[in-house]
Formats: C-alpha cells, sequence, structure tokens
C-alpha cells in the first residue's frame, strides 16, 4: 500500500513513496515469529525504511535553531517555603497570591537568523557579514555575560523548529559549560536527541528521517499479532533476529492510514514527492481524529461537490447527509517547508481528510445511490474501510 501503482516501488524508481504491504511468510520469519511467543494467526508485512523509521523505538537526531535560553534561579529559603505552602495549604497560599510563579527567566535573540532567500551570491554574504556584527550586541550574550552564577541552578536552552514550535534542550556539563555552548551555538543549528520519531498524541517528527535518500526497493519485515493474550508488533533485522518491539501497536495503524492516504490521494502526495525530490523538507506528520471541519451544504467537501447539487430537495434529508458528513472524519497531515517557488521556507500543511464508511450507515437505505457512490470511492485498509472526503493544503497564514 502507499504506491501510485501496486509493486512500482519494485521497479527501483524513486517517484513515489510507500510505507506498508502485506508480505508473503518465508519460513525463516514464521519459525522467528513462533520463537518470539507469537499466536499462530500472526501478520507478516513488509515496511518500507519511512515506515521503520516511524515505527523504531530507537532516539533520533534533529536540527534545531538555538534562539536563547531559560535561566533558572536558585530558590531561596522563604521561595522553597512558599512553594511547600502551595502544595500542602493551597487555599492559603491561592488567596495572599504569594508569588509562587517559576523562578525562571526567558532570553530570547531578537535577530532572524535566517537570511533572505536571495540569488546573488555577494548580497547573501554582505548580508551575514552585517549579521555577524549584530550578533555580538545580542540580548542573550548581554544577560549570560551579566549573570551572577552564584544565583543561577540550571541553564536550558530553547530551541525552535523550521515551523517556528519551541522546544527546551537540556545542556550537559557546568554552568560555565552551558554559556559556552549558548555563546558558540547561538542561532546555530544545534542537534537534539528525541526518544523516537513518534512524539504522542497521532504526532510524529519528521526532521530525522532523510526523504531524499529514500530508497524504494529497501524494506523488513514486521510481524503484528498476540503474545501472551495482548497485540504486540515487532521489527526484524532480515527473516531470522527481532531488532526492536514497537512501543505501541497502534503506531501500525497509522502506518495502514498513512499508506491509504498516500494510495488513494494525489493531492496529499505531492509534498512527499517534492520531499523526495529534494524540493521540500518535512516537519512532522499527524493522525487527527478530531478535526473541526464542519461541512455544510454551503460549504460541500470535495467528494460531494458534484454528488449533491440538485440531487436532494428534502431539506431533513439534505441535513443527514452533513450530519453522517461531520462525523467519524479522520486527518493525516504533513507539515512541511517549500525550497522552490514564492514562497520558500515557509511552513505548508497538507491535509488528506479520510472518511470511515460507517458514518454513512444511516444512509444506506435512504439514500441508496448517494451510498453506493461513496462506497465506490472507498477501499478496505487493516483498520477500517475508508474513502477521501477532502483535501486541504495552505501556509499558517491560509489555514
Amino acid at each position: 500500500m502507499g504506491n501510485t501503482e501496486p509493486g512500482s516501488h519494485r521497479t527501483g524508481a524513486r517517484t513515489s513513496v510507500w510505507v506498508i504491504e502485506p508480505a508473503q511468510p518465508t519460513e525463516a520469519v514464521l519459525r522467528t515469529a513462533r520463537a518470539s511467543g507469537f499466536d499462530p494467526d500472526v501478520s507478516i508485512h513488509r515496511v518500507s525504511s519511512l515506515g521503520r523509521y516511524l515505527l523504531s523505538p530507537k532516539n533520533i537526531e534533529v536540527q534545531r535553531r538555538l534562539i536563547g535560553c531559560e535561566i533558572v534561579f536558585a530558590s531561596s529559603p522563604g521561595d522553597r517555603f512558599r512553594r511547600w505552602m502551595a502544595r500542602s495549604v493551597p487555599w492559603l497560599s491561592g488567596a495572599r497570591g504569594s508569588g509562587l510563579e517559576s523562578n525562571t527567566e526567558l532570553v530570547l535573540s531578537r535577530f532572524d537568523p535566517r537570511p533572505p532567500q536571495v540569488r546573488d551570491r555577494r548580497l547573501r554574504e554582505h548580508i551575514l557579514e552585517i549579521y555577524a556584527v549584530l550578533r555580538n550586541n545580542d540580548v542573550v550574550l548581554k544577560r549570560l555575560a551579566a549573570l551572577d552564577l552564584q544565583r543561577v541552578d540550571d541553564i536550558v536552552g530553547v530551541c525552535v523548529d523550521q515551523a517556528g514550535n519551541r522546544s527546551r534542550m537540556e545542556i550537559q556539563g557546568t554552568l560555565e559549560d552551558k554559556i559556552t555552548y549558548i555563546e558558540q551555538g547561538l542561532l546555530k543549528d544545534v542537534t537534539i536527541i528525541l526518544d523516537s520519531a513518534y512524539l504522542g498524541r497521532g504526532l510524529f517528527e519528521m526532521g530525522g528521517f532523510d526523504l531524499t535518500s529514500f530508497d524504494p526497493a529497501r524494506g523488513s519485515f514486521l510481524l503484528v499479532g498476540r503474545k501472551g493474550g495482548r497485540r504486540r508488533a515487532c521489527l526484524l533485522q532480515g527473516e531470522r533476529l527481532v531488532e526492536d518491539w514497537v512501543q505501541d501497536p497502534k503506531l501500525v495503524d497509522y502506518l495502514f492510514l498513512l499508506a491509504h492516504a498516500l494510495s488513494t490521494n494525489p493531492h496529499f502526495r505531492q509534498p512527499f514527492d517534492a520531499c523526495l525530490a529534494g524540493k521540500a523538507i518535512p516537519l512532522k506528520l499527524l493522525f487527527n481524529r478530531e478535526l473541526d471541519i464542519r461541512y455544510s451544504d454551503a460549504h460541500p467537501p470535495e467528494a460531494y461537490r458534484e454528488v449533491l447539487p440538485g440531487r436532494i430537495d428534502d431539506p431533513g434529508l439534505l441535513d443527514l447527509v452533513f450530519e453522517a458528513i461531520n462525523r467519524l472524519q479522520l486527518g493525516v497531515s504533513l507539515n512541511y517547508v517549500p525550497l522552490t517557488g514564492p514562497r520558500t521556507e515557509q511552513m505548508f500543511t497538507n491535509i488528506s481528510v479520510l472518511h470511515d464508511m460507517r458514518a454513512l450507515e444511516p444512509l444506506k437505505d435512504r439514500l441508496p445511490s448517494l451510498y453506493a457512490a461513496m462506497a465506490a470511492r472507498a477501499s478496505a485498509t487493516e483498520v477500517g474501510t475508508y474513502y477521501v472526503l477532502d483535501s486541504i493544503e495552505g501556509s499558517r497564514h491560509d489555514l
């Protein structure tokens, strides 16, 4: 699944990305499944390097721009007593407003470290030279130089990704080491280590995977089944060795949904193709079952624009249709930054809105032709039957 045409990745063409597909079991893989404790009805799949990246529990490295720091000051005995009071007698500390805010100071650079995209090399170098002079007057460097380290407990880096999302970065060493690190790395790309690509709540970090090096001919075996009464999944190295147990089997379901979105929605596939070609950088991948999209007769989704107009005269039936449309939606979205075109270095979001066919069950008898039209668009996955309801794309200024 996830190919423009079934098996197209086997040719070695780098025109599309695939994620996961069923695999023919070999005797060696079946022996590995039995030795790993899986029940006999284990499912065997092949996952691409992208699928493996999304499932792996291993740490990943991502690049972030260091833009400042958070200074954590040492607590005085009075501060510690007030915090104890806040935990022990919250009604008393709250009533008196005893200043229990965190004893930290956030210091961020005021400079934009990203030079504009100019074609003239000499002009770009001149802009960088000007910035190098301005950097010496950065508020972060001045504040660190003026610190009384006797009053400081810790210094934490503050970074930003290309979408503008901030994150904290623990820095190793003494306070002096941390200050030196920030002085040398301020407004530069630094390496941050994340526990895995999965960040939680359906969100994946894509910055640790280089889509330009995606090789469609590479794949790994994935086992999914019951083990000890629980659903489990593991990635194999070759056919005989379990390399990693997937931390949560629901991550495999996300792979099925991503493969479905890629194989059924050419519009959603476009940014992936751009990333493969080195024309865009992927940032985040999100699976969201709580979409705040409400369609109506005035604003129908793409899948219904040719089906609904003038077909339903009964207002009650029309309300029933949109009640169904607005249920059981699933958004698969990719945040990315184009590297070519008129709007480079802006974050874009491309969303494939999938619709679960179960939402249309109330229409099956009352509007059979409409139900049949949508069923013809749908296809089954291991986690349900879906069709593309809509496609949405825009920058953070458009959405």
